[in-house]
């Protein structure tokens, strides 16, 4: 159109839904994307091969631009608006300066509701977050999808639940013998740091809901503490230092939650992620003080010298 600014967008055609760019037209001439592992657009090249214009972006999102190509596909491969400071995410707006929405989640409300208040049961004088962290109600939901459809959330939740069912079914018949099934539980504790925990006694999963500000993260934390369960169930459980850090290491490496830059410290690996995280949760069974950070740091190295060399059991092969 004259005098508008026009962009021709090419969507992923392998992908079901249209979440992923490839390229883009602007003013005739055609330009590839390249993203970084969360869908951050990181380059735009030209036919040439060259970049065109690269981005770097603040942990929640602020882009910095270098190159001589404007185009509006940047963050999460969503549309900036610059003239607004927000990115737009088909129904709502983020800001990227301090990482918030400017609207509402409509996940839990029904496709013709009118009532805007039906995520929150019309309970809006007990049921708010000031923080913009996750409720009861929408751990719950998320609980719900784990034991109805896991394959949806996860494959390694999937194959892990069904690893022990299929325990449990085989142990139907025998008195004694130990079940592996955990159940889940949901619940707000602002004393407590931790986002989830494994009850080895109880055989229960608790989630602390308002220790995460989306879905993805619980299920990671989800993930993680479904393989303590599934450790509980096939290794003898050994309460020591070197136990725990067993623990940790698998739970950490297989929860996939080291596995996404964004969780991951500044310049740091996946390995050393892992370790870190492993560090934290081992931190009182091996008794070193986490405020301590002499002791954290050869808790650390200790934790990695051991990398290799726990027993497989401890770790997910699917």
């Amino acid at each position: 159109v004259s005098g508008v600014f026009q962009w021709f967008i090419l969507w992923d055609p392998t992908q079901s839904v249209a979440t992923r760019p490839l390229g883009i037209r602007k003013d005739g001439t055609w330009y590839t994307y390249g993203w970084d592992l969360t869908k951050n657009i990181c380059e735009v090249f030209g036919s040439d091969g060259y970049i065109k214009t690269a981005y770097t972006y603040t942990p929640y999102g602020a882009v910095t631009a270098n190159g001589n190509v404007t185009q509006p596909i940047q963050w999460s491969s969503e549309y900036n608006d610059t003239e607004l400071g927000l990115v737009y995410y088909n129904y709502r707006h983020y800001n990227p300066a301090d990482g918030r929405w400017t609207g509402r989640d409509r996940e839990e409300e029904t496709e013709s509701a009118f009532n805007r208040y039906d995520y929150s049961g019309n309970r809006t004088e007990t049921v708010y977050d000031s923080l913009g962290m996750m409720s009861i109600s929408a751990c719950e939901t998320v609980l719900k999808q784990v034991q109805k459809k896991p394959g949806k959330l996860s494959k390694t939740i999937r194959l892990i639940l069904e690893e022990l069912e299929q325990h449990d079914k085989s142990i139907k018949d025998k008195p004694g013998e130990k079940r592996c099934m955990p159940k889940f539980k949901c619940h707000c504790n602002k004393s407590v740091t931790t986002l989830g925990a494994y009850n080895p006694k109880t055989r229960q999963i608790s989630i602390n809901a308002d220790k995460f500000d989306s879905s993805a993260r619980m299920i990671a934390t989800i993930q993680h503490e479904l393989i303590h369960a599934r450790q509980n169930c096939f290794i003898e459980r050994v309460e020591s230092c070197e136990g725990s850090i067993c623990r940790e290491l698998g739970a950490n490496r297989d929860s996939g939650f080291c596995q996404n830059p964004s969780n991951r410290e500044q310049g740091e690996s996946v390995r050393q992620c892992v370790v870190r995280k492993a560090s934290y949760s081992a931190a009182k069974a091996c008794k070193k003080n986490r405020k301590n950070p002499k002791e954290m740091e050869a808790l650390r190295k200790k934790i990695d010298a051991m990398y290799d060399k726990c027993k497989s059991a401890y770790y997910i092969n699917y």
